[in-house]
């Protein structure tokens, strides 16, 4: 049961990183964190802070979309998940 888990986390974030990496200018920086708890699966991205408004998108269509997708596929597999932009400081 645990590697069926492994499996479907790591596909999450696959699709997670394929999708992200084609709407940033430096897909290179994209990082994604698990933090994952008993019943929910967390997504954190992390990229460049120039970047971050093109995975939001004009007024969050983007990350919603994105967001939409994943869950449904998540809940397909008896998943829980929740994604979430992390917002870096720009170093002034």
């Amino acid at each position: 049961m645990k590697q069926q888990n492994e499996t479907i986390e790591q596909k999450l974030k696959n699709i997670i990183l394929t999708i992200v990496s084609e709407l940033v200018s430096k897909p290179e920086e994209i990082k994604i964190h698990i933090p994952t708890t008993a019943s929910l699966i967390v997504y954190e991205i992390e990229a460049n802070p120039n970047d971050v408004k093109y995975i939001i998108g004009e007024k969050g269509t983007n990350i919603q979309s994105l967001r939409c997708l994943l869950r449904s596929i998540a809940k397909k597999n008896g998943k829980n998940i929740q994604i979430d932009v992390i917002q870096p400081q720009k170093i002034a």
